[in-house]
């Protein structure tokens, strides 16, 4: 009796071929046809090639359609979004330093502004760090004017804007090496109305009304993040004409690390490094994504058990090694 089965499920073309011959040969109409010499081998090249790649399509869609197994970063991204799970991004190296600015002897203190920026050298590269908020300085009575422990970050400072129409109330950031600490919403009325509000980021819907003025962070493709807002039940929802400003710190991670000294460059300012930068981190591996997305979840952002700690410490602080 002719055998009627023939499995498709294998991912080798030369397996594959074998297994349509063997089948065809099991056939009473074809047990007696040379394949490797009539046209029929042609056909059967065709049907092994197209049964070929529709396996490996359906491998790869099985494959990238779980978290345990997918390879693409942007498919693991897609299933930690489904555990509310935000991969890390790369962190800004940050340093502690004391600052000094000259001044009239008669001010009480001097506002060094939220962004002033300070340079060092790594290797052959100039890195840029910067003061994340304004700083007040305090005349010490001489004209001098300090500010002690001052810390600053590593990273060139990124302005985005955004119009808001009906289909956009999502709105991925362009750099992939933004530092997702570090970023600042300001929503703009119109380009009549220059009345704006700042935004919060939300890590949860806790305490939030329909008025919350707040935008959720979450990974988008392989290395972005995209900003999304409420819906006016869980947070406050954009209007069509809105303007949305986005600002943020475009990082080199880990590579900001080590650096010693600084200058600012306002010539009236004068640095003294207290501690090197350090606590720079690159972003999420897709491994460590995988492996971390359940365990966050199952926190459920609380801290009660020793896996809970483990869990909420090493997402806050990916340095720590122990």
């Amino acid at each position: 009796m002719a055998d009627n089965y023939l499995s498709t499920a294998e991912l080798d073309f030369d397996t594959l071929k074998s297994d349509f011959v063997k089948f065809l040969r099991n056939q009473n109409q074809f047990k007696d046809y040379d394949f490797e010499g009539s046209n029929l081998a042609t056909i059967i090249d065709l049907l092994t090639y197209n049964t070929f790649i529709n396996s490996f399509y359906l491998n790869q869609v099985g494959s990238e359609s779980f978290l345990d197994t997918a390879q693409l970063k942007e498919s693991v991204v897609s299933h930690a979004k489904e555990l509310n799970f935000l991969p890390r991004s790369r962190n800004s190296s940050r340093a502690t330093v004391n600052l000094s600015a000259t001044g009239n002897v008669t001010d009480g203190t001097k506002t060094i502004n939220k962004f002033t920026a300070f340079t060092t050298t790594l290797g052959s590269n100039t890195i840029t760090f910067s003061t994340d908020k304004d700083v007040t300085a305090v005349n010490d009575g001489t004209g001098t004017f300090v500010a002690n422990n001052i810390t600053i970050f590593e990273g060139d400072v990124v302005t985005e804007f955004f119009d808001v129409n009906s289909s956009n109330t999502k709105l991925v950031i362009s750099s992939a090496n933004v530092d997702t600490d570090s970023i600042e919403v300001v929503v703009q009325n119109s380009t009549t109305d220059l009345g704006n509000t700042i935004f919060r980021k939300a890590e949860n819907l806790f305490d939030l009304t329909p008025t919350s003025a707040v935008f959720f962070v979450q990974g988008f493709g392989q290395d972005k993040y995209e900003i999304e807002f409420g819906n006016d039940i869980t947070g406050k929802r954009l209007n069509v004409g809105n303007i949305v400003r986005v600002r943020y710190r475009d990082t080199l991670g880990e590579e900001g690390n080590n650096a010693k000294t600084f200058t600012s460059t306002d010539a009236t300012i004068t640095t003294t490094t207290v501690a090197n930068s350090s606590f720079g981190a690159e972003r999420e591996s897709v491994d460590s994504i995988r492996f971390n997305a359940p365990r966050v979840f199952s926190t459920q952002d609380r801290a009660v058990t020793v896996e809970d700690y483990k869990s909420l410490i090493k997402n806050k602080f990916p340095t720590i090694q122990t």
